[in-house]
């Protein structure tokens, strides 16, 4: 992730669908962002974001195998996934002041 603000917890989480059409929907009322992930929607880990508001740790468990997220989450290759990051911000930056943003999504496909 970059974009986030400096040194701020960040969240990755996914799920099978890219919600609205990959734009996004309401449904996070505690939140600025939109909710762009869903179904078998699933919590991967959280990271401080650096000083520039960007992670560069891998997002796989504190400790997990090599295979980092996709070994810890059980992803199989040909598997479609949508991810997307929620992070803390200054509630006065927010334009509803809830104290949190998301991400933009991305859409990974998992290969052998």
């Amino acid at each position: 992730m970059s974009g986030g603000v400096p040194n701020a917890l960040a969240v990755l989480s996914s799920g099978d669908n890219a919600l609205g059409g990959g734009i996004g929907i309401l449904g996070m009322p505690e939140s600025d962002g939109l909710r762009c992930v869903g179904v078998n929607f699933r919590r991967h880990d959280g990271r401080s974001l650096d000083a520039n508001g960007a992670t560069v740790n891998s997002w796989g468990a504190v400790g997990a195998p090599p295979a980092g997220i996709i070994g810890v989450s059980g992803f199989v290759p040909g598997q479609t996934r949508n991810f997307q990051v929620r992070s803390r911000e200054d509630p006065l930056r927010g334009p509803c002041g809830f104290g949190t943003n998301t991400s933009q999504a991305i859409q990974l496909t998992f290969a052998p």
